[in-house]
């Protein structure tokens, strides 16, 4: 989920992980669909004395709301409890701020979904049950106490911060609101009711309008679609030969269609076969398109830095496999790339823009 990519508030430009052979490391490319041309943006820092040297950097990059600003997120898996920002001006002239934040609840996996921005501020899981609040423009720091198990969850279109609760006394039931801004009260929107297995909030992707939620079974190797709150209808993933796994999924902003990666095992168990899987809900098929011909199967932390996004018209995707092919020399040199599906043309071409492919995995 580290390694997402972002699409500007016009979906002009998109924003994904890259690498650098030269500088050993990874960064922030921009691709702009216009001009059909890609550049490094941003290089990753090592803003604190405790970061071991020369491991590699896991990257975020996202765009403001205003369009104006861009927001870079990193860190390194030995200092796990941190996280590096970067917010870079973007169409104008301006000041880039760095900052390092510490007394975070795993700062680094924290990445692992898109970052919580409303109006300037970023919002993140602190330590003992608070929020901690980054006034992006400013560097202003500020922590807010809040109920046991509340996570603040990023909206498509970054004009509000919501939140999700898991209930400790009803297991698998969810709540889901809006964080107030100005006084930090919780205001519940809708419930969601899960079974135990769906549980993973990594694999729970809720409507904009809280309204609808998806959950992963992966025991049964199947989709389920939850409305108001109640489980309405399962979609199975894949065939009885099949074997099939899902990454994290994202949502359309104009249509109840989910995408989500997908690992398809080859005959014989030593390959897998990548692409993204489209969920049309309450009903629909499910389509496949391969992105990927051949790889080596990936492990579960790889798997879940390849994640998609969809602009905020509905009629594309973009997902980067930066990470996911590191190291891999049985994927071919076009594999390590940012794909991007038309989602409006029937056979779903795929552009791919090239990116260097690290030498080596994150291990």
């Amino acid at each position: 989920m580290i390694a997402c990519t972002s699409f500007s508030p016009d979906d002009s430009k998109v924003l994904y992980p890259t690498y650098d052979s030269k500088a050993g490391d990874f960064g922030v490319g921009l691709y702009d669909r216009q001009t059909g041309k890609a550049a490094t943006l941003f290089m990753t820092l090592e803003l604190s004395p405790d970061e071991p040297e020369g491991e590699p950097a896991l990257i975020r990059p996202q765009w403001l709301a205003d369009g104006r600003h861009i927001l870079v997120s990193w860190g390194r898996e030995a200092d796990e409890d941190d996280l590096n920002l970067a917010v870079l001006p973007y169409g104008h002239s301006g000041p880039i701020r760095l900052m390092h934040v510490q007394g975070l609840e795993d700062g680094v996996s924290q990445m692992r979904m898109p970052l919580a921005t409303a109006r300037g501020q970023l919002v993140l899981l602190g330590e003992s049950n608070a929020l901690v609040c980054v006034h992006l423009l400013t560097g202003e720091i500020s922590r807010h106490p809040m109920p046991k198990g509340v996570m603040p969850y990023a909206t498509a279109d970054g004009d509000r911060v919501c939140y999700l609760s898991q209930s400790d006394e009803h297991k698998g039931e969810w709540e889901m609101g809006v964080i107030d801004l100005d006084t930090w009260d919780l205001k519940p929107v809708s419930k969601i009711k899960l079974e135990e297995d769906l549980g993973d909030d990594a694999l729970v992707v809720v409507s904009p309008d809280g309204k609808w939620a998806l959950g992963y079974d992966e025991e049964k190797v199947e989709v389920v679609f939850i409305e108001n709150g109640v489980e309405e209808s399962r979609v199975a993933v894949c065939g009885e030969a099949e074997k099939v796994s899902l990454g994290v999924f994202a949502i359309s902003p104009i249509s109840r269609t989910a995408y989500a990666p997908y690992f398809r095992e080859h005959e014989g168990g030593t390959n897998v076969s990548v692409g993204i899987v489209e969920f049309p809900f309450p009903r629909g098929e499910p389509r496949r398109t391969v992105l990927i011909e051949r790889m080596e199967e990936p492990d579960d932390g790889e798997a879940l830095y390849f994640q998609p996004s969809v602009s905020h018209d509905g009629k594309t995707l973009a997902i980067a496999s930066t990470y996911l092919v590191a190291g891999d020399q049985q994927t071919k040199k076009d594999d390590c790339a940012l794909f991007l599906i038309d989602l409006t043309d029937a056979e779903r071409k795929v552009t791919r823009v090239p990116i260097e492919q690290p030498p080596t995995d994150l291990d």
